[in-house]
């Protein structure tokens, strides 16, 4: 009798049975190897998260910490309208500039020349126009070539300051400016804030504490400071994240990053957008 359909079906199982078991086995590796990339995936995502706030946090303390600076100074000021160069070099001095606070260029104020405190001091040239300053530089320290250079000047007359000038004035809060070219630094963009000086008693306004912080040095030291460069390029921009608005970018080495992220930051009525992205470092880190 010759076999049947049923008996042949039988028959051929056994033979195809080892082909069904080694497609089941190589799915089930696939589906595990997926699974086990996921969860890296989902691990590092969290790291990279973590990299990010850290990022934000220690730009955002670095420039609060600045700020204090500057309300300190407007209270030297306020206090003692009267105050000459020498008490001034004195408070910024014992303030260890250079040491303890990278990227800051100085510690200045700037008179409001249709104040109570009335023109610059004779010692003072007020340019570019002293015919139209309506503001000008009498205290900037430390006491180098550098800052000596920018004594005088009336930062009202350049718009991106003038605009930070008049923010931090009607609102009387610490304001920051614009990115600039920095008078002591022009090899590279820079900004500035301001904090309005109003006279104790009468609340005169007198000018404006201010500091001039040059960007690359800035950011570099503070992102180095909290190991942030060993696991990210960072780059921050002054608005939206175009070239041509770029304050801040770190020298990239050849990598492709699996994460990247642009953040807004709010800095003294501005805000920045940070961009932060994995470099080669990161997937070494633990």
């Amino acid at each position: 009798m010759g076999l049947g359909v049923r008996d042949l079906r039988l028959k051929a199982w056994p033979y195809l049975s080892p082909w069904v078991v080694l497609a089941i086995g190589v799915l089930a590796t696939a589906l595990l190897v997926q699974a086990a990339h996921q969860r890296a995936h989902l691990r590092d995502l969290a790291r990279f998260e973590r990299v990010v706030g850290r990022t934000i946090l220690v730009i955002q303390r670095g420039l609060d910490t600045d700020a204090t600076l500057l309300r300190g100074a407007a209270g030297l000021i306020s206090a003692d309208p009267g105050a000459n160069a020498t008490a001034f070099h004195t408070y910024v001095d014992n303030l260890d500039l250079k040491q303890r606070y990278p990227g800051v260029r100085g510690l200045g104020f700037a008179q409001a020349l249709d104040g109570p405190l009335g023109r610059a001091p004779a010692a003072v040239r007020v340019w570019p126009d002293p015919a139209k300053a309506r503001t000008a530089i009498v205290f900037l320290e430390p006491h180098d070539a550098q800052n000596v250079s920018a004594r005088g000047f009336d930062m009202a007359s350049e718009p991106v300051r003038a605009a930070a000038m008049s923010a931090a004035r009607a609102q009387r809060r610490t304001a920051a400016s614009g990115m600039v070219t920095l008078i002591q630094r022009p090899d590279g963009p820079g900004f500035l804030i301001y904090h309005p000086v109003f006279a104790h008693g009468d609340g005169a306004f007198l000018g404006w504490t201010y500091m001039p912080l040059r960007a690359a040095d800035f950011f570099g030291a503070t992102l180095r400071g909290a190991a942030i460069s060993e696991l990210a390029d960072v780059e921050v921009f002054d608005g939206a994240p175009t070239l041509g608005r770029r304050l801040y970018g770190a020298d990239r080495r050849p990598h492709r990053p699996a994460f990247s992220v642009d953040k807004p930051v709010s800095v003294f009525g501005r805000t920045w957008s940070v961009r932060v992205s994995n470099n080669s470092g990161f997937s070494e880190g633990p």
